[in-house]
C-alpha cells in the first residue's frame, strides 16, 4: 500500500504527497477544538494517512470515492468501510478471501472493514480475477476459430463436393462423346460415302468442346489477372492486421479499402463479382470488426467464391 503524507497549515490550505494518478481520493478534515487564545487547533499535529482513517470525517465531494483498476470489479471507500463490487461468477473466489464480507443491498456491493489488510486481500483477489478474465477470453477465442475453421471446412467440402460433381459430369460427357466419335467412325468405315461428313462432324465436335474449354478460361484467367495485378493476396493479409490494431490502424485500412474497391471494378469489368469483397467495399471504416471477421472468409474462397456479375 502507497504511503500518503497529508500537511495542512491553520488556514484552509492542504497539501498532499505520494498519490497515485490512477485513484480518487475524499476531501476530508479531523475534527479537533480550536484553542481560543492562538485560535488554531488544540495540539493538532500534521496527520499521516492512517490516522485520518480512524479520525471523525468532514466529507467534501460525497459522491467521490477511490475505486480500485479493474473493468468489471471496483474497490470504493465509504467512511471507514470498502465497499466491493464484483461480477456474479467471482464471487467463490472472492468468498475465500473475504470470508466475513456482509451484503449491503442499498449500494450493492459487499463491505468490510477499510484496512489495509483487507486492500491487500482485494489486490489478491483481482490478480486472481485478472486470471480468470484471461482464462475466460483464451476460451471464447478458441471457440470462436475452433468455430471458423469448422465453417471454413464445411465451405472447403462443400466446393470440393461440387468440383467432383462438375468432374464427374465432364468425364459423363467425355466418355458420351467418345462413344459418339466410335460410332461416326464405325460408320465411316461402314458407309465410305459418309465418312468425309463423319469426319467433319468429329472435327466440330472436337471444337467445341476446345471452344468451351477457351470460354471458361477466358473467364478465370481475367480474374486471376485481376488479383494479381492488384496483389489481392497481399493486399487482404495487411487488411486483416491493420483492423486488428483497431483505431491506431485505421489510416492503413483506409488505404487498403481504397485498393479492394479498384480491384472489385477490375473484377466487375471482366464478368465476375465476389458477394465478400462486396461487402468488403460497403464496410465502414470505424467498423473494424467487421473487416477482422470477413477478411479471412475471402482469403478461403478467393476463387471459389467467384460469381458471374450483373449489372443490375
Amino acid at each position: 500500500m502507497t504511503n500518503r503524507q497529508v500537511t495542512m497549515n491553520p488556514t484552509t490550505n492542504i497539501s498532499a504527497t505520494g498519490l497515485e494518478m490512477s485513484a480518487q481520493y475524499k476531501s476530508a478534515l479531523p475534527a479537533a477544538p480550536l484553542d481560543s487564545a492562538s485560535n488554531t487547533p488544540e495540539g493538532l499535529a500534521p496527520p499521516s494517512a492512517a490516522g485520518l482513517a480512524t479520525a471523525p470525517l468532514v466529507d467534501f465531494a460525497q459522491s467521490g470515492m477511490r475505486t480500485a483498476k479493474f473493468p468489471r470489479a471496483s474497490l470504493a471507500q465509504k467512511g471507514d468501510s470498502y465497499l466491493l463490487r464484483l461480477p456474479f461468477e467471482l464471487k467463490d473466489s472472492f468468498r475465500e478471501l473475504f470470508k466475513t464480507a456482509t451484503w449491503n443491498p442499498v449500494d450493492k456491493a459487499f463491505v468490510v472493514k477499510a484496512t489495509p489488510a483487507n486492500e491487500r486481500k482485494w489486490q489478491a483477489f483481482l490478480q486472481r480475477a485478472s486470471e480468470f478474465e484471461v482464462a475466460l477470453a483464451a476460451k471464447e477465442y478458441a471457440e470462436a476459430t475452433a468455430e471458423e475453421l469448422s465453417a471454413t471446412y464445411r465451405r472447403i467440402q462443400e466446393s470440393r463436393d461440387s468440383l467432383s460433381r462438375e468432374r464427374d459430369a465432364a468425364l459423363k460427357r467425355a466418355e458420351e462423346m467418345r462413344t459418339s466419335i466410335e460410332e461416326i467412325r464405325s460408320s465411316i468405315e461402314n458407309l465410305g460415302p459418309l465418312r468425309e461428313a463423319a469426319m467433319h462432324r468429329e472435327a466440330e465436335v472436337s471444337a467445341e468442346a476446345v471452344k468451351t474449354m477457351n470460354e471458361f478460361l477466358d473467364v478465370v484467367r481475367p480474374a486471376i489477372a485481376v488479383f494479381d495485378r492488384h496483389t489481392m493476396n497481399e493486399v487482404l493479409r495487411g487488411t486483416l492486421a491493420a483492423a486488428r490494431k483497431g483505431y491506431s490502424g485505421k489510416d492503413r485500412l483506409s488505404e487498403l479499402h481504397n485498393k479492394m474497391c479498384k480491384a472489385r471494378r477490375d473484377l466487375q469489368s471482366v464478368g465476375y463479382c465476389h458477394p465478400l469483397l462486396d461487402e468488403l467495399c460497403n464496410y465502414s471504416l470505424n467498423r473494424a470488426d467487421k473487416f477482422e471477421r470477413t477478411t479471412p472468409l475471402l482469403q478461403s474462397t478467393l476463387l471459389t467464391g467467384l460469381k458471374p456479375f450483373v449489372n443490375e
